[in-house]
């Protein structure tokens, strides 16, 4: 009686192809975590009211695009932009032109008669930009 060797199978550790396209497991890194915005609150009367939890506004910078006009402002629930804009700056424009004010990145044209905290909240303090824009005619015959 002759005895054969006993065969196994290859383990995953003997597998000679196994262990040369082995890569080892990283854990993986979570992602930063973004900082927690307040968000508005919805279920009032009027939407456009911030909720609570935002920064209230206090104060206001108006300047132009290379002269500051008048600097921290104190800003109440009444103050409107017309309001900022002849406390700064006393005089009327020139026949023909009009003052505009604007946010400090450009991308919002403010109505003179807004309220500036129904406007603006997040903040403590914002600059407004006032330009000087021609008025333009309108021409009602081609509407």
């Amino acid at each position: 009686m002759t005895i054969q060797p006993m065969q196994f199978s290859p383990t995953p550790n003997d597998d000679p192809m196994a262990t040369s396209n082995h890569v080892p497991l990283t854990p993986r890194k979570s992602p930063p975590r973004l900082q927690q915005v307040p968000a508005l609150d919805f279920s009032s009367a009027e939407s456009s009211t911030p909720s609570p939890t935002f920064m209230q506004l206090k104060s206001v910078t108006i300047r132009s695009s290379n002269r500051v006009y008048k600097q921290n402002i104190a800003v109440t629930d009444k103050t409107t932009f017309s309001s900022l804009l002849s406390f700064a700056i006393k005089k009327t424009p020139p026949p023909g032109k009009q003052f505009v004010l604007q946010s400090e990145d450009g991308e919002l044209e403010y109505m003179p008669e807004d309220p500036v905290r129904k406007v603006i909240f997040g903040t403590i303090h914002a600059d407004v930009v006032v330009k000087m824009e021609d008025i333009r005619e309108v021409d009602f015959s081609q509407f």
